[in-house]
């Protein structure tokens, strides 16, 4: 096959998170090595650690931040004037995504479902979670269409069904590791090979901060440090015990476990692609989708623990009260023990 040839056998993955990158080298690695595979990012290019398998790699300015507005609204028309430049005229070519909520992703939906082969590769708990569209969503739907004529938001094409898109007729194939428990039909879900090295159990603990300090008061955000880290060094106070922080967390909540004791994790790449090359026998989250994405992954081959307070689950501004009864039942589903911290 000549160059020529394989530039007309194109992908194009669409991905705005480090996880996204790597689900998206997984998918290429097992199934489209020989295609000419091109990386479209919402994320910084030096804030990514980019395999080698990628034929053109493209940056966008992320469109992430206030959901109003006409400076939010000019720069997503930079980045669709980019998309379609990028994406070009040609029929029939393949364009991934994590989901169709997603601004950028539901615009490439929109634009291009009738002309291109559009799938989905799993993103967290929500490839998981049938969390349906509901009226309240598609009044934030229309909400948005209508300043998109003022040039106030961005527009957004409408669908029914699952929240992430998984079942819409026209997405041809749903890609995930626990394809059991994968929203969307049989006959499109693909699973993602893994590649295991041998686990030796170890000595070795990990903690994946989360920052919920942005759903609670400070003095409740105190009080669940103060739970976390007693829930975690009662059961492994043997063990060297790590703590990775998320990138929204503050400097001070990290201090707070070095101070008492745990050790720090400073990884520039996800926490699901460090796994592949380094072990840790337990894995310690809130309801990080990562810990859901870890167990899929690796298995009976590490212990991962939710902890579960409702000082965080309470808080009706970012969860609804059928929301966190779905994600525990979805991490004991594929054995994630889950600990009840108050």
């Amino acid at each position: 096959m000549t160059a020529d040839d394989l530039k007309k056998r194109k992908n194009f993955f669409i991905v705005h998170t480090p996880f996204h990158l790597f689900v998206s080298e997984q998918i290429i690695e097992a199934f489209f090595s020989d295609y000419f595979n091109i990386l479209i990012s919402e994320m910084p290019e030096e804030e990514q650690i980019i395999c080698e398998d990628w034929s053109e790699k493209y940056f966008l300015k992320s469109t992430m931040g206030k959901r109003f507005g006409h400076g939010r609204w000019k720069k997503f028309q930079i980045c669709k004037r980019r998309i379609e430049g990028i994406i070009g005229k040609a029929k029939g070519q393949n364009i991934f995504v994590s989901d169709i909520a997603w601004p950028l992703n539901n615009y490439v939906f929109g634009k291009y479902k009738k002309i291109h082969n559009i799938s989905i590769f799993q993103d967290g708990i929500g490839a998981y979670d049938n969390n349906v569209v509901r009226e309240k969503d598609l009044i934030k739907a229309l909400l948005k269409k209508i300043l998109n004529v003022f040039r106030l938001s961005v527009g957004h094409s409408f669908y029914f069904g699952n929240l992430m898109g998984q079942n819409e007729e026209r997405i041809k194939r749903i890609y995930g590791y626990s394809i059991d428990h994968l929203i969307g039909e049989e006959s499109k879900k693909v699973a993602i090979p893994i590649k295991q090295q041998l686990r030796v159990p170890n000595n070795k603990v990990l903690f994946l901060d989360q920052p919920f300090w942005k759903l609670m008061s400070e003095d409740d955000w105190i009080e669940c440090k103060k739970r976390t880290y007693a829930a975690v060094f009662n059961k492994f106070s043997e063990s060297d015990i790590f703590i990775k922080s998320h990138y929204q967390s503050r400097e001070a909540d990290k201090q707070f476990y070095l101070d008492n004791g745990f050790l720090n994790l400073d990884v520039g790449e996800c926490i699901e692609k460090f796994f592949i090359k380094n072990h840790f026998s337990v894995v310690i989250s809130y309801h990080s989708g990562a810990l859901f994405n870890l167990k899929s992954i690796y298995g009976d081959n590490i212990h991962v623990i939710a902890l579960h307070s409702d000082l965080y689950s309470s808080n009706t501004k970012y969860y609804d009260k059928e929301t966190i009864p779905r994600v525990l039942k979805l991490f004991k589903k594929i054995g994630i023990e889950v600990d009840n911290i108050d």
